[in-house]
């Protein structure tokens, strides 16, 4: 699994902790959020992660409401810069086997 997918079910969120049992405010994908918001922090939602959710909402033309959506945060994603995937090396070549330089016997043959 793409690791910046979104990691949870249809209509759960990214906020600050509630009781609603589809926010979610802490845990790895709080720490990706934080990183792919520039945010340094534990890795929960905290006041300075909510306010950069705001920010970003904001600059993007959305109603200012501090909660990451899937659609949120496949835009998020979609914004971050691709870094090309390093090709994989070129396996060296096995080396050739020498040549033996003394002549194998045939049946029958005598030395």
């Amino acid at each position: 699994m793409n690791e910046l997918a979104w990691p949870f079910e249809r209509y759960h969120y990214i906020a600050l902790p509630n009781p609603s049992p589809y926010c979610h405010s802490s845990g790895d994908v709080v720490t990706t959020l934080r990183a792919l918001l520039g945010v340094d922090g534990p890795p929960e939602v905290d006041l300075a992660l909510s306010k950069a959710i705001r920010e970003w909402e904001v600059a993007h033309g959305l109603p200012s409401s501090g909660v990451i959506t899937e659609a949120k945060w496949q835009t998020l994603v979609a914004e971050q810069p691709r870094v090309p995937e390093q090709p994989e090396p070129e396996p060296e070549p096995a080396p050739r086997a020498r040549k033996s330089t003394s002549r194998r016997k045939k049946k029958g043959e005598s030395t």
